[in-house]
């Protein structure tokens, strides 16, 4: 599944991603958000924190 420029998530999420792990992201959007590209395995490895039922 992949959002693209959307600011209607529900959900926020936190990564730890090393330099050398082949993801790939780019600021998007308001201060403090990403596009991230990569493997959803690599992705998940580096998966920290999940905040669900964000107020908008």
């Amino acid at each position: 599944m992949v959002a693209r420029r959307s600011l209607s998530a529900r959900f926020v999420v936190c990564f730890d991603i090393p330099d050398d792990s082949g993801v790939t992201y780019e600021p998007s959007g308001p201060p403090g958000h990403f596009d991230i590209r990569g493997d959803l395995g690599t992705l998940k490895r580096y998966l920290t924190d999940v905040k669900r039922a964000v107020d908008r």
